[in-house]
C-alpha cells in the first residue's frame, strides 16, 4: 500500500527541521557541494528544508529560508547543479530524480519571486530555461507531454512560476510591453507542441478516494494539481494576442468545470477575466471580449449562479460573485459582451429582400451573443432569484432583445394558486415595469464626430414596430385568456396579482404612447406629412393592446365580486372581518384603477363599451348604510350613531341604480364613472 503523503511543515523563523534520514543545509556552499554531487536524497533534504506554503508568502528577506537560498545564489547564481542534474536525469531516464531537481528550481523560483532584491538573478534563471541552445525548453514539453501525472504536473507547474513570476499588464498586453519572459514562456509550449493538449488536461484534478475532488479550507495554490497549475499559465496571459490565437481549444475547459472548483479558485477566474476584458482600450476590450466569452461561457457562468458556498476573503457567496461578473460584462452595454443598442430598432444588417423576416431579426440584434443565451434559460428564472435579476438587468440594458425572448421563455402563466406562478407572475410584472428605452433612441443617430446632443437630432423617419413595442407592454404569454380567468379566479391572492400585472401593463402602454405623441406633436409642427405615420403607429399600438387585454365587462365583474366580498348577511349589522374587509378594500381600488386606465390609454375600447354605472357604485358598507338609516328614520331621527348627518338618498344604494340623482340605465362611456369617482 502507498504511503498517506505527510503534512506540509510549518515555516517559522528557523531553519525547518528536516524529517527524519534528511540532511539539514546551514550554508549556501554546503548545498552547492551536496547537489553537485546529483544525489536525490541532497535535493529532497534541501527541498523539505526550504518547503513553504504559497499561501504564507512572502516570506522576509530576513527569514532563515530566504537567507540560505541568498547563500546558495551567491555560491551557484545560475543554479547549475539543478540544471545539470535534470538534463542528467533526462538523459538516463530517472525519473525520480529528474522530479526532484525540478520540483527543488519550481520552489526555488517560487520562493524568490515577491522579493524584487532577486528579480536580476531570477531573469537569468528563467532565461536559461527559455534558451534554445541549452535545450531546457525541449525538457520542459517532453514534461508536459510525458503522460504521467506527476510529470505533467510538475512540467505546468515550472512554466506557471515563469509566468507568475513576469505577469503581462492587462492594459498593455494587446501590444506586448509587458510580461515578456511570460509569454516567451507561451511561446515555448506553443513551439514545443504542449498547447494542444491543454484543453484536455483543464479537468485533471487532485481527488479523492471516492473519486470527488475535495479542496477543503486550503488554497489549491498551496499544493496544485494539474488543473490549478494550468489555470497560472492561462489567467495572466488572458489578454495577450499570443494566447488568444488558441483560446477557442483551451477556455471551454476552463468554464465547464469552474462548478467543481472552489470558491476562491472562482474568484480568480473571474478576476483574471474581468481585468482582460475591461483594462485594454474599448476597442481592444470588446475583441478581447468576443475572445474569451461565448454563448457557452455565459451558460457555465450562469449554473453558478445557485451556489451558495462563501468565498472566505470576501465573505460572500459564489453566486453573488458570479451575479456581479455577469452584471458587469452582460448588462453594461459598452463592456464586455453588452454592445449598446438602437432601442426598440435593429441595426441596418444589410440582408438581402427575400431573407425571412425571422433572419433579418436575427441579424438585426446588437447583441446576438445575449439573446441565444438567454433564449436558453427557460422557466428557471422563476425559480433562481439571482438568474431572474440578471434576467431583468439584461432587458433593462438591451431592450432589443424582450421581443424575441417571450416565444422561449416557456413560462407557465395559466392562473392558479401555487408559489411558482406567483414568482412568475412578479418576474413578468418587473419586465414589463421597466422603463422604455431612452428617447434619444427614436431620433436619429449622431454622426460620428458630431458635436451635436442625442436630443438635437431630428426624430427618425419610421417609429418602432408594434410587434417589438407591444411585447414590452403586453407580452405574449400574458394572453387575455389568462387574464379574464385570473380576475375571476375563486382565490383572491390570484385575482389580485392579475390585476396587478395588467395594470402595470396599462401603465407602461400610457408611456409609450406619450412617447410616441411627442414625436407627433414636433413633427405637427414642421411642414409635411411625416408626423402621419407615428400617429398612425401610436393608433395601431392601441388596437393591439386592444386585441391583448379584456373586455370591460370583464373588469366590471371583477369590481363587482371585489366589493361585495366582505358583505355581512342581509338582515344583520355585524362589522365583518378586519382582513376580509382589507382584501375587498384592496381589490376594489385595483379594478377602479384598471376602469381609470382603460379610459386613459385604451379610449377606443372604452368608448364602444355599454354597462350599468349602478352595479360600479356597490360596497360592502353600503346595505348596512342604507338598513342603519332605515332603522334611524322609523325612530324619528336623523343622526346616525357617529354624530353624523345622514343622507337623504345613498350613493350606489344595494339594488338600486346610480346615485346623485341618476336614475339606473344604460350608460354610455366612463363620463358618469367618472363624475362619481
Amino acid at each position: 500500500m502507498k504511503r498517506k503523503r505527510e503534512e506540509l511543515p510549518s515555516t517559522g523563523d528557523s531553519v525547518h527541521k528536516p524529517p527524519p534520514g534528511t540532511r539539514s543545509f546551514t550554508t549556501g556552499k554546503a548545498v552547492k557541494q551536496a547537489l553537485a554531487l546529483g544525489n536525490r536524497q541532497s535535493f529532497v533534504s534541501f527541498h523539505q528544508q526550504i518547503l513553504t506554503a504559497s499561501s504564507l508568502l512572502p516570506l522576509p528577506i530576513a527569514h532563515s529560508t530566504i537567507v540560505i537560498l541568498q547563500h546558495y545564489l551567491d555560491a551557484s547564481p545560475t543554479l547549475d547543479e539543478i540544471f545539470e542534474c535534470w538534463s542528467y536525469a533526462d538523459k538516463s531516464r530517472n525519473d525520480k530524480l529528474l522530479e526532484s531537481a525540478v520540483a527543488l528550481l519550481i520552489h526555488i523560483i517560487v520562493l524568490l519571486a515577491p522579493l524584487p532584491f532577486f528579480r536580476p538573478s531570477l531573469v537569468g534563471i528563467v532565461r536559461k530555461i527559455q534558451d534554445d541552445k541549452a535545450g531546457y525548453h525541449i525538457m520542459l514539453n517532453k514534461l508536459v507531454q510525458s503522460g504521467k501525472r506527476e510529470q505533467v504536473l510538475l512540467g505546468l507547474h515550472l512554466a506557471a512560476t515563469v509566468v507568475q513570476f513576469d505577469r503581462p499588464d492587462p492594459a498593455a498586453a494587446s501590444h506586448g510591453a509587458s510580461g515578456r519572459l511570460a509569454i516567451r514562456m507561451w511561446g515555448v509550449l506553443v513551439e514545443g507542441g504542449s498547447v494542444k493538449g491543454l484543453g484536455k488536461l483543464m479537468g485533471m484534478r487532485r481527488r479523492g478516494r471516492d473519486g470527488v475532488a475535495d479542496y477543503g479550507d486550503k488554497d489549491p495554490l498551496d499544493k496544485p494539481d494539474v488543473r490549478h497549475a494550468l489555470l497560472q499559465i492561462i489567467l495572466p496571459l488572458l489578454s495577450s494576442p499570443a494566447f488568444q490565437v488558441h483560446a477557442r481549444q483551451i477556455l471551454p475547459g476552463l468554464y465547464s468545470n469552474l462548478s467543481t472548483d472552489p470558491p476562491i479558485t472562482v474568484l480568480r477566474v473571474l478576476n483574471a477575466v474581468w481585468m482582460a476584458v475591461t483594462a485594454p482600450t474599448p476597442g481592444v476590450a470588446r475583441r478581447i471580449s468576443l475572445t474569451l466569452l461565448d454563448e457557452r461561457a455565459l451558460e457555465s457562468l450562469l449554473g453558478l449562479l445557485a451556489r451558495e458556498d462563501i468565498e472566505t476573503s470576501t465573505g460572500r457567496a459564489v453566486g453573488d460573485i458570479v451575479g456581479a461578473f455577469l452584471q458587469g460584462v452582460t448588462c453594461s452595454p459598452g463592456r464586455g459582451l453588452c454592445f449598446q443598442d438602437e432601442g426598440w430598432y435593429l441595426r441596418d444588417s444589410g440582408a438581402a429582400e427575400n431573407t425571412s423576416p425571422h433572419e433579418r431579426e436575427r441579424r438585426g440584434l446588437h447583441n446576438r451573443i445575449l439573446a441565444n443565451v438567454i433564449k436558453k434559460v427557460g422557466a428557471k428564472v422563476a425559480d433562481e432569484t439571482r438568474l431572474g435579476e440578471w434576467a431583468i438587468n439584461l432587458f433593462q440594458a438591451c431592450p432589443e432583445l424582450l421581443a424575441g425572448y417571450w416565444a422561449h421563455s416557456a413560462l407557465s402563466l395559466e392562473p392558479r394558486l401555487a408559489a411558482r406562478w406567483i414568482a412568475t407572475m412578479s418576474y413578468i410584472g418587473r419586465i414589463i415595469s421597466l422603463p422604455p428605452p431612452p428617447h434619444s433612441t427614436f431620433r436619429q443617430p449622431v454622426p460620428r464626430g458630431a458635436n451635436i446632443s442625442a436630443e438635437d437630432m431630428p426624430p427618425r423617419s419610421e417609429p418602432p414596430s408594434v410587434a417589438t413595442m407591444i411585447e414590452a407592454i403586453l407580452p405574449a404569454p400574458f394572453t387575455k385568456a389568462h387574464i379574464t380567468k385570473g380576475l375571476s379566479h375563486p382565490d383572491l391572492l390570484v385575482q389580485h396579482m392579475t390585476a396587478v400585472t395588467l395594470a402595470r401593463g396599462l401603465q407602461k402602454l400610457g408611456v409609450v404612447q406619450d412617447a410616441l405623441l411627442r414625436i407627433e406633436r414636433e413633427l405637427e409642427a414642421e411642414p409635411g406629412p411625416s408626423s402621419n405615420v407615428w400617429a398612425r403607429r401610436r393608433r395601431e399600438l392601441e388596437m393591439e393592446a386592444r386585441k391583448r387585454v379584456p373586455e370591460v365587462l370583464v373588469i366590471i365583474g371583477f369590481a363587482q365580486r371585489s366589493a361585495t366580498i366582505a358583505r355581512t348577511l342581509p338582515d344583520t349589522d355585524d362589522e365583518p372581518d378586519p382582513a376580509v374587509l382589507a382584501r375587498s378594500q384592496m381589490l376594489t381600488e385595483s379594478a377602479l384603477r384598471l376602469f381609470g386606465l382603460y379610459h386613459q390609454n385604451l379610449p377606443s375600447i372604452a368608448n364602444e363599451a355599454r354597462f350599468d354605472v349602478g352595479k360600479l357604485l356597490v360596497s360592502a358598507s353600503s346595505a348596512r348604510a342604507e338598513r342603519r338609516e332605515r332603522r334611524e328614520a322609523r325612530e324619528g331621527s336623523v343622526i346616525s350613531d357617529s354624530g353624523s348627518v345622514g343622507s337623504i338618498g345613498t350613493v350606489g344604494t344595494a339594488g338600486m341604480g346610480g346615485g346623485f340623482g341618476h336614475a339606473r340605465g344604460e350608460v354610455h362611456g366612463f363620463e358618469a364613472l367618472a363624475q362619481v369617482h
